[in-house]
This record gives C-alpha cells, structure tokens and sequence, in this order.
C-alpha cells in the first residue's frame, strides 16, 4: 500500500548528486489503492519490470550501474527483478 510519494524527498537529495531516479506507483498502489485486492503479484511485477526498462533507455542511465531501492512488498519484488535483469546494487 505504498506510494512513491515518501520517496521523493530521498530521490531528489540524490538526483542532486547526479544519480538519474525514477519512482513510481504500483498497480493496487495510491491513486489505485481502490484495486489491490484485484492485482497480483506478476501484475506488480511488471510493474517493477516496465519501471527498470523505462530507467534502462533513458540516455543519461549507465546501464552497468542501476541500483533498485525498495522496501517491505517492493524489496521483494526488486529481489526478484535482479533475475530478471542486470542489477549492480540492491537495498
């Protein structure tokens, strides 16, 4: 039941570093919080997927370096993304 907007403070103080970040809401999430007893678990991960294939294409984004933040639900998931593609960091 989380939403991305806890994050964005933490997001900015490191985009101000340099970093390129991306935060976003899952399906069953926030503004669709009405749904989550209707989400599964693949739908979030897809989710997570099209999120790090977004960050990926992005010019700016060394696709050697991205790291994947998440917590509780979301660190789970993101445990189960690095998989599924080339993660350097996870927290």
């Amino acid at each position: 039941g989380g939403s991305q907007e806890r994050d964005l403070t933490r997001s900015r103080d490191i985009a101000a570093l340099g970093c390129v970040c991306l935060t976003f809401d899952m399906r069953g999430h926030a503004k669709t919080s009405g749904r989550h007893d209707t989400v599964t678990r693949e739908h979030n991960l897809k989710d997570a997927l099209a999120a790090y294939d977004l960050l990926a294409k992005h010019p700016a984004v060394d696709n050697t370096a991205i790291a994947i933040v998440g917590s509780s639900y979301g660190g789970y998931l993101a445990a189960i993304l690095t998989s599924l593609r080339q993660v350097r960091w996870l927290a």
